[in-house]
């Protein structure tokens, strides 16, 4: 697995992707003349219930964010 943007101060796990896809075009360059292909797979977006999921049950906290300031002192 790949990702197409590069490295701009990502996270460890983006940084390998992109390292592999570096890598595998080295390799690609390579076996070329030997008739091989190399191939990086770089899956798109997958819809899920996530956001959905996580919205229902933040917005029941919310109730609590006036209680939770006043008792900090400080605007969430």
């Amino acid at each position: 697995m790949s990702r197409a943007g590069g490295n701009f101060g990502l996270p460890a796990r983006q940084r390998r992707r992109t390292a592999l896809e570096a890598l595998s075009d080295c390799l690609r360059l390579e076996a070329k003349p030997f008739g091989i292909d190399v191939v990086v797979i770089e899956p798109g977006g997958i819809a899920t219930e996530w956001g959905a999921i996580a919205l229902r049950r933040i917005l029941p906290a919310r109730a609590f964010d006036a209680v939770i300031s006043r008792a900090v002192g400080t605007p969430r």
